[in-house]
């Protein structure tokens, strides 16, 4: 596989075939990141006409964050995807780890715009033994939503495309893995709170915009969103130092800078953990 058929060229596709590019190893991922990307959209107009609020912010913000999330997430495996041998695309466990993320995505997508609907808190909400539950079976599901990547980043080591650069390879194994494991850990350090803030006000009114994240004290989130999207970052490092990599000694320098990025990257999250625990806003107000 080129770096053209992976990742490169975007600037030069037609619409058409930018939806090829996604869609062509997984249809199911493509469709279902294009779904949640169509409800952003939609969630926009209750967030623009309905005046309720939760925590200081629009009641509809939550739910528009967690679909472009989603979003992002579907479509990156969709992309990554390219990067296995069409036989292990067709193998049962990988099928399966790839509905079960589309079936939980979708489930948490629900569950979180219902209760935005009814104007009450989709996570840290245990007011009733029902709700205390809900709350538990999303953490489950969010824990192997983010497996199901690290699923995929083995897959990918164990059964790469003929041809695929060994950059892009381990480079693409370990952006999922690693997003499975800062993912993971942020998540569970933050659910063992009562709430995402340490200190400050229990409000995103005076947040950073769109984010919310607190001015005003420390915020579980920043280090959340940095391991959740390493994915992302690690796997656009890896595709950059490939691009630049010619002869081997190139190869093994890129992976090198592959991996030291990675390392840098997860000592931001855990920076970023510390900088939340002691109650020390990301960006003061």
């Amino acid at each position: 596989m080129t770096t053209h058929v992976l990742l490169g060229g975007a600037a030069a596709l037609s619409t058409d075939s930018a939806w090829r590019r996604f869609s062509h190893a997984s249809p199911a991922l493509a469709w279902a990141g294009a779904a949640f990307l169509a409800t952003s959209v939609l969630l926009l107009l209750p967030m623009a006409i309905d005046a309720r609020q939760w925590q200081g912010v629009s009641t509809w913000l939550k739910p528009w964050k967690f679909n472009v999330s989603l979003a992002i997430q579907m479509l990156t495996f969709a992309l990554f995807a390219h990067a296995l041998a069409p036989e292990a695309r067709r193998r049962t466990g990988t099928r399966v780890w790839m509905g079960l993320a589309i079936a939980i995505a979708v489930a948490e997508s629900a569950y979180i715009t219902a209760m935005a609907g009814l104007n009450l808190g989709s996570h840290f909400n245990k007011a009733t033994p029902t709700l205390a539950v809900a709350y538990a079976v999303m953490g489950v599901g969010a824990v192997l939503l983010s497996m199901s990547g690290a699923a995929l980043g083995i897959q990918i080591a164990r059964f790469p495309r003929p041809g695929l650069s060994p950059v892009l390879r381990w480079g693409l194994a370990l952006a999922l893995v690693l997003g499975w494991l800062l993912g993971t850990t942020t998540g569970a350090a933050m659910s063992s709170h009562v709430n995402h803030w340490v200190g400050g006000i229990a409000s995103d009114a005076v947040g950073l915009p769109l984010l919310g994240w607190s001015r005003l004290g420390g915020d579980l989130r920043p280090p959340h969103f940095i391991g959740v999207h390493a994915t992302q970052a690690v796997a656009l490092a890896a595709w950059w130092l490939h691009r630049r990599a010619r002869p081997p000694g190139d190869v093994r320098r890129a992976l090198l800078g592959t991996a030291t990025f990675a390392t840098l990257w997860s000592l931001l999250a855990l920076a970023l953990f510390a900088q939340a625990m002691a109650g020390r806003p990301l960006w003061a107000a």
